[in-house]
């Protein structure tokens, strides 16, 4: 049994991108683009890992917002693959 999931893991990841799009979205009442050290280190840690950060915004805590940001990001000029 193990011998198929190395297989499988070794398969899909021959045929998985090594880059992908990625979106970061900050949720916060309290963080503005300048303070937010949490989202700064991330899309850092993704551009070092090879991937590309093509969207950045932080939104207060509220679901309008936050969903209006992810569909954003998903459409177009953004598609993003990941956020």
């Amino acid at each position: 049994m193990a011998g198929r999931s190395s297989k499988a893991a070794h398969e899909h990841k021959e045929h998985a991108p090594t880059s992908v799009r990625c979106a970061v979205l900050t949720v916060s009442d309290s963080r503005t683009l300048a303070t937010d050290e949490t989202g700064r280190i991330l899309r850092l840690c993704l551009q070092r890992a090879g991937h590309k950060v093509v969207y950045y915004d932080y939104v207060p805590d509220l679901v309008r917002e936050v969903r209006y940001c992810v569909r954003e990001a998903h459409g177009p000029p953004y598609r993003c693959d990941l956020l």
